[in-house]
């Protein structure tokens, strides 16, 4: 664990180092989600979001989410709806996300999570997204984790790889239906005429129903 930790350091340092891009300092990402389990193994989510930036000072957008997804075996198929407010849009944004994510177990306490998202947005570009996950679990309530995931322009041919993730974080149970999730993570924009890259941190707490 500690070995992929310092690799992951390692890779952040990096892409900053390495990168042309122009740096855009922090977001900050927070968020409160509710699941409801069904007895049908569905599970039905809506979250409320707010992104900013310049220490909460400016405003960046802000959705509202709702999930349906079920899980079989080790496979888990999500489709979801979100409406998005932006300051410099004159309406809601409006997205669609399916998604297809495998649990490859290693053992009890490490898990690799390989996750395909199709994203459409409504009058604007086609996204893939791909995100490998890997996941450790310290203890009954805390779980520790690391990713990165790459944004593909499926309006481009070839596809284009334009953004990508790299992040850490917890994951953190404070009560027996409620968690804790805190995440930094590293973006680069990329293949774009003014590259980009910023920090964020993200937020969120997590209600489960049943």
């Amino acid at each position: 664990m500690k070995k992929l930790y310092f690799l992951f350091i390692l890779l952040l340092i990096y892409s900053n180092s390495s990168s042309q891009t122009t740096y855009k300092g922090w977001k900050n990402w927070s968020s409160f989600s509710v699941d409801y389990k069904m007895e049908n193994k569905l599970i039905l989510s809506g979250s409320l979001a707010l992104r900013t930036r310049h220490k909460y000072a400016t405003f960046d957008e802000g959705f509202l989410n709702f999930k349906v997804s079920r899980t079989c075996k080790k496979n888990n198929f999500s489709f979801a709806y979100r409406s998005i407010f932006e300051p410099t849009e004159t309406s809601f944004i409006h997205r669609i996300n399916l998604d297809y994510q495998r649990d490859i177990k290693i053992n009890k306490k490490n898990h690799i999570f390989l996750r395909n998202r199709i994203q459409k947005v409504f009058n604007k570009k086609n996204i893939d997204r791909i995100r490998l996950k890997y996941v450790y679990k310290y203890d009954k309530k805390l779980k520790l984790f690391i990713y990165t995931e790459g944004f593909l322009n499926k309006t481009k041919t070839p596809l284009l790889l334009y953004k990508y993730r790299i992040g850490t974080g917890l994951n953190f149970k404070l009560q027996k239906r409620l968690k804790l999730v805190l995440k930094y993570i590293l973006i680069n924009e990329i293949n774009i005429y003014e590259p980009v890259a910023y920090n964020v941190f993200s937020f969120s707490l997590k209600k489960t129903i049943k």
